[in-house]
C-alpha cells in the first residue's frame, strides 16, 4: 500500500487479521525499487526495502528487509486524482508492473467518469437522475447509450461553445422542470470529488446553469466533462414518523461494493450522512451513521427492507457491469496486465422518481473510496473489518496466484470427474502441472498438464518405495518441482513422503498418516486429556475406537460397546462402507 495511513487503515487492519506481517504500508517511494520482471524482460517487479508492518493486534512496526520482499499486489494513492493534486510520485512507479494492482491511473480516469458510469447504472438497472453531459476530448470510449435519458455531447474544443451549450440547456430544462424544481451541474474526472465545483439551480434559471457549466469548462484539463443532472429533493411525507426537523435536511448514502473471489460483487456496508438539502452532501462535510438509524430520523423507516435490497443488488450490478466492461479493454487501456476495479463505492440519494420512494444513483467512485467506512468503523469496533473483508480476500488470492505463475507443481493422482475444474485453473494461473498416475487415469487431467508421467502407485502399502522411484523419474526428466500436492485422498500420505524426500514443503509424515487412518486419528485425539493447561480437550471429541482385523476380533470387543455403535473402513471418505450395528432378538450383531 503506497500511501499515507489515512486510505487504507481499515484495509491494512483487515489484511493483518487474515495474513498478518504481510501487508505493507509504504510511506515514502524511496522505500521501493523496481527491477526488470524475470517473467517479462518489457515489465518491472516492485521490490520493498522498508515497511510499517502490522500484526494480528494491529501493532504495528518499521521494518527493514534485507534481501527486499518481492511485491504480489500493489495499491498506489500517491497520485495526482487521489491526493488532490499534491504529489503524484507514485505515478511512475505503478507503470509496465508484473504484478496484480488494485486500479491503475488508466482505470481511474475511467471509473471515475461520472459519464461513463452513468450509462453503466443504466445498463445494471439502477434508478439515476435524467442527464445532459458534455465531454471535453475524453480519449476513452463510451458504451453505446440507448437511454434516452442520457445525452452525451462530445466538446472538442472549450472555447466558443457557448451557444451549443444554451440550445442543449434550453432543451433538457423543458424536459425535466415538469418533473423536478432543480438541477445539479458538476464536474466529472479523477480530480473532483468531495462534491468538487457543484452547484444546485431551479429550472427556470437557464442563464445561471450555463453559466455553472461554461466556468466549469473554462478551467477543465482534457479527458474531463461537466453533467447536468435532476435534483431529487428528500422525501418530505408524512414528517410525524421522523425523530429529527427534516424541513432542511437530507442525506446521502454510500454503498461500498467489493470484488469477491471469482469476480463475484459483494455489498459489504452501507453508511449514510446527513446534512443540508440545499447543498452537496459528502464524506468530508457530515459524519458516518447507519442506515437504519438514518432511515428512521427521516421517516423511512418503512421502507427500509425494499430500499435496502434494492440498492444492495443494483449496486452489486453496477460492479459486475464494470468487470465486463473491463474484460473489453485492452492491456494498455487497462494500465497493465495485472489492473482491474478491486473496490467501489456508490453515492445515493433517496427520492421520490415517478410516484415511488427509491434510492436513486447518482456516481460511482474508484479505490479510494474507503474513508467514510474505515471511519464507521472505527465508530463501531463491532464491525471492524467487515466492509473491506471481501477486498483483503480477493487481494490475497490474486497474489497467491500471482506467485504459482511460471511455478512447477507435481500433481499425484487426478482424481475422477469431481476433480476436472482444477486443471483448467491451474492452467489459467499459468502452473506448470507434472501429473503423477497411471496410465489409465483421466484424459482431460492428462491432455491439460503441461507434462503427464505414468506410474502406478495403487499399493500404497508401499509408498515409502514409491517416493523414492518416483524422485527418481522426476530426476531423470529434469523436473526440478517448486511443489508438490494432492487433490486425491488415497494420495495423501504418498504426496507427503514425496514432499519430503524432494526437501519442499508439505504436510509432515506423521501427521498424514495420523488424519488418513481413522483409528489414529481417534488414538491422537484420545491423547489430549487436559495436560497442557489451555490446550484443547480434544478427546471429548472423540469416539471409543477398536480395530478389527479379523473375523474373530469381533466377539472379543463387542462388550467394551454400547449399541448402537458403527462399522467403518479404516480409510476411505463419504461413508463407503459405513454400517450401524445393534443388538437383534438378544444377539449382537
Amino acid at each position: 500500500m503506497l500511501s499515507s495511513p489515512v486510505e487504507c487503515m481499515g484495509i491494512l487492519l483487515e489484511g493483518a487479521r487474515q495474513c498478518p506481517g504481510v501487508m505493507l504500508l509504504i510511506l515514502s517511494t524511496s522505500w521501493i525499487s523496481k527491477e526488470r520482471s524475470r517473467g517479462d524482460p518489457n515489465l518491472f517487479s516492485l521490490f520493498v526495502h522498508k515497511a510499517v508492518t502490522f500484526d494480528t493486534a494491529g501493532r504495528t512496526f518499521l521494518d527493514v528487509f534485507d534481501p527486499p520482499r518481492k511485491v504480489t499486489y500493489f495499491v498506489n494513492f500517491f497520485t495526482d486524482g487521489c491526493t488532490d493534486g499534491q504529489r503524484k510520485d507514485g505515478e511512475p512507479i505503478e507503470r509496465d508492473l508484473d504484478c496484480p494492482t488494485s486500479d491503475s491511473l488508466n482505470l481511474v480516469q475511467i471509473i471515475d467518469d461520472k459519464v461513463l458510469t452513468r450509462i453503466l447504472m443504466a445498463e445494471a438497472g439502477m434508478q439515476y437522475p435524467e442527464t445532459l453531459a458534455f465531454t471535453y476530448n475524453v480519449q476513452h470510449r463510451y458504451p453505446k447509450s440507448e437511454f434516452d435519458d442520457i445525452v452525451i455531447i462530445k466538446l472538442e474544443k472549450i472555447n466558443g461553445v457557448q451557444e451549443q451549450v444554451q440550445c442543449q440547456v434550453r432543451k433538457y430544462l423543458n424536459r425535466v422542470k415538469t418533473r423536478v424544481q432543480q438541477v445539479v451541474v458538476k464536474p466529472s474526472g479523477i480530480m473532483y470529488h468531495g462534491s468538487m465545483g457543484v452547484t444546485f439551480h431551479f429550472t427556470g434559471d437557464e442563464e445561471h446553469v450555463v453559466s455553472a457549466i461554461l466556468g466549469l469548462l473554462e478551467s477543465m484539463p482534457e479527458n474531463n466533462g461537466v453533467l447536468v443532472e435532476e435534483f431529487y429533493a428528500p422525501y418530505s411525507g408524512d414528517q410525524t414518523e421522523s425523530t429529527l426537523d427534516i424541513t432542511d435536511l437530507s442525506f446521502r448514502l454510500r454503498s461500498n461494493v467489493c470484488r469477491g473471489l471469482n469476480d463475484t460483487p459483494i455489498t459489504t456496508t452501507l453508511v449514510c450522512g446527513v446534512g443540508n438539502k440545499n447543498e452537496p452532501i459528502n464524506g468530508d462535510n457530515t459524519q458516518p451513521q447507519s442506515f437504519e438509524t438514518t432511515l428512521h430520523q427521516m421517516g423511512l423507516s418503512a421502507h427500509e427492507t425494499r430500499l435496502r435490497e434494492e440498492v444492495i443488488s443494483t449496486s452489486e450490478n453496477v460492479l459486475r457491469r464494470i468487470i465486463e466492461f473491463e474484460k473489453g479493454l485492452t492491456i494498455q487501456e487497462k494500465g497493465g496486465v495485472g489492473a482491474q476495479t478491486d473496490i467501489i463505492g456508490i453515492d445515493f440519494v433517496i427520492g421520490q422518481k415517478n410516484g415511488v420512494i427509491s434510492p436513486i444513483g447518482i456516481e460511482v467512485n474508484s479505490h479510494d473510496c474507503t474513508i467514510n467506512c474505515q471511519l464507521f468503523e472505527f465508530i463501531n469496533p463491532r464491525l471492524s473489518g467487515s466492509s473491506l473483508r471481501p477486498l483483503v480476500e480477493t487481494m490475497v488470492s490474486r497474489s497467491q496466484e500471482f506467485v504459482l505463475q511460471g511455478r512447477t507443481i507435481v500433481v499425484l493422482g487426478s482424481g475422477g470427474t469431481s476433480k476436472r475444474f482444477i486443471w483448467p485453473i491451474a492452467k489459467s494461473y499459468g502452473v506448470q502441472v507434472v501429473l503423477i498416475d497411471e496410465e489409465g487415469c483421466d484424459v482431460n487431467a492428462k491432455e491439460m498438464c503441461s507434462m503427464f508421467i505414468p506410474y502406478d502407485f495403487s499399493n500404497h502399502v508401499d509408498d515409502i518405495d514409491h517416493a523414492d522411484a518416483i524422485s527418481e523419474i522426476l530426476q531423470s526428466h529434469a523436473v526440478k518441482a517448486d511443489g508438490c500436492c494432492t487433490f486425491w485422498e488415497d494420495c495423501v500420505p504418498l504426496t507427503a513422503r514425496l514432499c519430503s524426500v524432494l526437501g519442499l514443503m508439505g504436510t509432515g509424515v506423521e501427521g498424514a498418516i495420523n488424519a488418513k487412518q481413522k483409528s489414529r486419528t481417534q488414538k491422537i485425539l484420545m491423547k489430549r486429556t487436559g495436560d497442557i493447561p489451555h490446550f484443547p480437550r480434544t478427546y471429548l471429541y472423540a469416539g471409543k475406537t477398536v480395530q478389527i482385523k479379523t473375523r474373530v476380533d469381533i466377539p472379543k470387543h463387542m462388550p467394551k460397546f454400547r449399541m448402537p455403535c458403527m462399522l467403518k473402513l479404516e480409510y476411505g471418505s463419504s461413508a463407503v462402507g459405513c454400517q450401524t450395528c445393534q443388538e437383534y432378538r438378544g444377539m449382537r450383531k
